[in-house]
């Protein structure tokens, strides 16, 4: 079963390494920002026809921004975390 977005993201904030390596600079900061993915997802997933209600162009650029930031560091970690686990025996992205 996969974790819903604020299952994942509880788990994210309760684990102070990992925010770290993700540039999370504190759990509030990260509160906050994937409070604001949360409902921009509630958005898109329940057809708003305004995703700036509450908020403006501005901001929601800044939040998509820091987003896709998060993200690119997430898939740096991965693939850290891949290319380490070489030292341990078959990669993650050994084909055989």
């Amino acid at each position: 079963m996969f974790a819903v977005l604020a299952d994942q993201r509880d788990l994210l904030l309760a684990n102070e390494r990992l925010r770290k390596r993700l540039g999370i600079e504190s759990k509030g900061k990260g509160e906050d920002l994937l409070g604001e993915a949360e409902k921009l997802r509630n958005k898109l997933a329940h057809s708003q026809q305004d995703l700036v209600e509450g908020t403006s162009w501005p901001d929601l650029i800044d939040v998509v921004e820091k987003l896709e930031a998060l993200v690119h560091r997430s898939d740096d970690e991965v693939e850290k975390e891949a290319q380490s686990s070489k030292k341990d025996g078959p990669s993650l992205w050994t084909v055989s």
